[in-house]
């Protein structure tokens, strides 16, 4: 035996060993050859910095792990750009992923032309380390000589893009996003080649691999490109949806919309004969089960392809193509790839009505059989640029784009935190449950064993099987109802902080999670109640903790004095009653009379504690020694610093708990005298002394005046602050100031001066930033400024609450900035400019510049 036990544990050891070294094998395989500005992939997203534009660098795997190399085609390395929303939009349910177009090459002619094009597009760093707001408002305002339009800073119709997570997919491969090959090129040049990897395919899967890794729960992904980068969007939904949506889940949980702006639809029979096997796009396409093989040589691929794609996607994903009646550059590749001999850019007559006619034909195919497919014609000549700049300037297209982009509700998809939720009510009812039931076998085992129906071997069998689960319900016996709160409580907590982490604690200070999490797992918000219809925040609050400080209090106070009272009530069904009273109580109060947020578990028990100790002084007055707990200093102490210190537990809430405890406790109860009391106090673990009962018609007086309060938030009589339908606001208080002017301004000029700023120049970029147009030597007032902000500017930032009060005044005490509570749009600034999230430490604030109403786009104020 003992040799047996030394050979397991030389197996055991030996197999730790190869998989630690087997880790380090795997992680050796990925190696990073980054751009100095750029970030590892291995960082999460949450970490970053939000509202701030950064360089991803996904590394490179090695050769055996399929499309694992990013690179652009002349082997410089891939990276990517991501930015979070500003704090207030924070989440990771929205995403959305534009992928760059500009050109395919096939053949040393064509790549010999798209040289410029097969390295990573250097004018992109000029986003780093800005806001989305920023770049559109200091005009980053082109790659490679077309404009471009953040889109993260865009509305469309009523979806706002400013609310997503935005990725950004450089083009560098030359091969639409889909290429898999190391393919060398001729020269006119004798002996001139030049190697080219068309590694579209791996760069692509790079970037939806980070995106699986930070975006596990995603329901909604807008997907949008434009020419080259529109053609690979169709793979890219369907790896999506693949991933999100699959056969191993129950139900479908994402929803995934496409916009393809002018995108190179087209392949003619001899590109397909002779060129598309250079780029090797198969290996992409197995990945999507789609039979190349059969049609890649057939002129109808590219409509049997999407049409693929189509089918195995949902009926409710929406797509859009967008084009012009007359497109020059698509209709110059559509000449390039059918070989005609003609100059590359001369696009006849004849070409146009060609490539027009066929792409009209083909997408009318498919919308006959795909009724989720729209297309929106500019009648115009033109062609695509980033951020869906040209369709923009039509009228209507940002309805037409929002209605594609749209997110519907999908039927019998639930939120995590609601299927946590009642995962937490199910395990504290089991509780209860197994307490009950142990509590019935126990007293079915002592009779049956006095009446002799069990002989000794019975019994024996009885405890063998069912020791280890009669001795752990056994705890609880005296109070499973506490128990059963406990234990949700914890499980709900506990889920909340491992899946979403901690806030810095300037934002919560009980040491808990942001407050757009505790939005999310229901804290009570008033705002919410009345205007979403979030009727079952009266619930979840009751279960919630802000913090591990309060959660520490919640269990100090059941175990110092709920799981005592449930004992001294003796009766689960007056407990429960009290219990119901006391969380109704507090939760419609507040939702009635309350502002902001706030979790429900600790003023729960805080009420609680007030009934026990009301209840227990009014039998002490009637002379009975043996009483309910009365912990007057802890609830104190807790009642007052949770007040004083913890903003997610309002002081409504904490009175409106006390005195609904309180009030019970003197009309709701009757004590009833009971003759066998002096016998029962000399008993062990003896229940209450005098027993109790509900007095049913005051109790049910209550429970009619929590109706009528429940229909009042049902008429929307109160007006709550709209301010908190965002959340983010909850947890901190709203000021402003209109005397920044100055700083603002003085601040993006002295970019002008910074090293970055002339890199990013020198890289071909075009970052024009604003300034005084005075400083102009032309004479134009626009000149050298894309935007002159003015005088006139109001600046906004929201203050966390530990911090507002000395905060506030500090600032108006020893700055020159007078700063006011409120908004900066509610003072007449309704032009929102630009918004900037500073990070000092690891504390993050957000702030946005408006102007007022007078002030143009273009050359400041009239």
């Amino acid at each position: 035996m003992r040799l047996q036990s030394q050979i397991t544990r030389a197996t055991a050891l030996w197999l730790v060993l190869e998989a630690l070294v087997s880790s380090r094998v795997i992680l050796a395989r990925i190696s990073y050859d980054c751009d100095s500005d750029a970030t590892k992939a291995t960082t999460r997203a949450s970490s970053l910095t939000p509202n701030t534009i950064h360089k991803i660098c996904p590394g490179t795997h090695g050769s055996s792990t399929s499309l694992g190399q990013p690179t652009c085609g002349d082997g410089t390395p891939f990276s990517f750009f991501f930015t979070s929303p500003p704090q207030r939009y924070t989440n990771t349910e929205k995403v959305l992923i534009e992928f760059q177009g500009g050109g395919a090459c096939w053949d040393s002619d064509t790549c010999e032309d798209q040289a410029d094009y097969l390295t990573f597009p250097q004018q992109f760093n000029n986003f780093v380390g800005y806001s989305c707001t920023e770049a559109n408002a200091l005009g980053i305002s082109d790659t490679g000589g077309e404009p471009i339009d953040m889109m993260c800073d865009k509305q469309m119709d009523t979806l706002d893009f400013q609310t997503y997570n935005t990725i950004v997919v450089p083009y560098c491969t030359q091969d639409a996003h889909m290429g898999d090959s190391m393919q060398y090129y001729n020269g006119n040049d004798e002996g001139y080649t030049t190697s080219v990897k068309h590694h579209g395919a791996h760069n692509m899967m790079a970037v939806l691999r980070w995106v699986f890794k930070n975006f596990p729960a995603a329901t909604h992904i807008a997907l949008t490109g434009c020419g080259a980068g529109a053609t690979g969007i169709p793979i890219a939904y369907d790896l999506l949806n693949k991933h999100y949506n699959s056969r191993f889940k129950i139900g479908r949980s994402i929803q995934i919309t496409t916009m393809l702006d002018s995108p190179l639809f087209l392949t003619p029979q001899n590109f397909l004969d002779y060129s598309l096997d250079i780029w090797n796009p198969w290996t992409l396409l197995k990945n999507i089960n789609f039979n190349f093989k059969k049609y890649r040589k057939d002129e109808s691929y590219p409509i049997k392809l999407l049409d693929h794609i189509m089918k195995r996607g949902h009926n409710s994903d929406k797509w859009g193509i967008v084009t012009h009646t007359y497109d020059a550059t698509a209709i110059a590749y559509f000449e390039s790839m059918t070989a005609v001999d003609d100059d590359y850019n001369n696009n006849d007559d004849d070409s146009s009505s060609v490539w027009y006619n066929t792409f009209s034909t083909s997408i009318q195919t498919l919308q006959k059989k795909h009724k989720n497919l729209e297309t929106y014609i500019i009648n115009a000549q033109g062609h695509c640029s980033f951020g869906l700049y040209y369709p923009l300037l039509q009228d209507g297209f940002s309805t037409w784009a929002g209605s594609i982009f749209y997110e519907s509700s999908i039927m019998g998809r639930s939120k995590p935190t609601a299927r946590l939720f009642i995962a937490s009510i199910l395990m504290g009812f089991g509780i209860v449950a197994g307490v009950l039931i142990t509590k019935r076998r126990r007293q079915e085992i002592e009779l049956d064993s006095n009446q002799g129906l069990l002989d000794s071997q019975e019994l024996k069998k009885e405890v063998k099987w069912r020791a280890t689960l009669l001795t752990f319900f056994n705890r609880f016996k005296s109070c499973p109802i506490t128990a059963g709160y406990f234990v949700a409580t914890s499980f709900f907590f506990w889920t909340m902080i491992l899946t979403s982490g901690f806030a810095h604690p300037l934002n919560n200070p009980s040491l808990g999670p942001s407050a757009q999490t505790l939005s999310a797992f229901g804290i009570n918000n008033p705002t919410l109640i009345v205007k979403s219809m979030g009727i079952y925040r009266l619930l979840t609050s009751t279960f919630l903790c802000s913090g591990l400080l309060t959660y520490g209090m919640v269990g100090a106070c059941m175990w110092k004095c709920i799981r005592h009272l449930e004992k001294q009530i003796n009766s689960n069904f007056q407990f429960s009653i009290l219990c119901f009273a006391v969380a109704t109580g507090l939760n419609i109060i507040y939702a009635l009379i309350g502002n902001g947020a706030s979790c429900g578990s600790l003023a729960f028990v805080l009420g609680l504690s007030t009934f026990s100790i009301v209840t227990g002084r009014k039998r002490t007055t009637k002379g009975d020694e043996a009483g309910f707990p009365q912990p007057y200093v802890m609830t104190s102490m807790f009642l007052i610093s949770t007040i004083l210190f913890f903003p997610f537990n309002s002081w409504v809430m904490l009175m409106s708990a006390v005195g609904v405890g309180g009030g019970i406790a003197h009309f709701g109860y009757n004590y009833v005298n009971d003759p066998d009391a002096e016998d029962r106090r000399s008993m062990v673990d003896s229940p209450i002394d005098q027993p109790m009962k509900l007095n049913p018609q005051r109790m049910s007086s209550l429970f009619g005046a929590y109706a009528l309060m429940f229909l009042i938030l049902l008429l929307n009589r109160q007006r709550p602050n709209p301010v908190y339908m965002n959340s983010y606001f909850t947890g901190c208080e709203l000021i402003y100031s209109t005397q920044v002017s100055d700083v603002v301004n003085n601040y993006y000029a002295s970019l002008a001066d910074d090293d970055y700023y002339n890199a990013a120049n020198d890289d071909g970029g075009n970052r024009r930033l604003s300034g005084d147009s005075s400083d102009s030597s032309d004479g134009d007032d626009d000149a050298g400024s894309l935007i002159y902000f003015g005088n006139n500017l109001c600046a906004q930032l929201c203050v966390p609450h530990s911090i507002y009060r000395p905060a506030y005044w500090g600032m108006g005490t020893f700055t020159d900035y007078n700063f006011k509570r409120g908004t900066c749009e509610g003072a007449g600034y309704e032009t929102h400019l630009a918004d900037k999230t500073f990070k000092q430490a690891s504390y993050k604030l957000d702030v946005e510049v408006f102007s007022s109403s007078n002030y143009d786009d273009n050359y400041g104020y009239n």
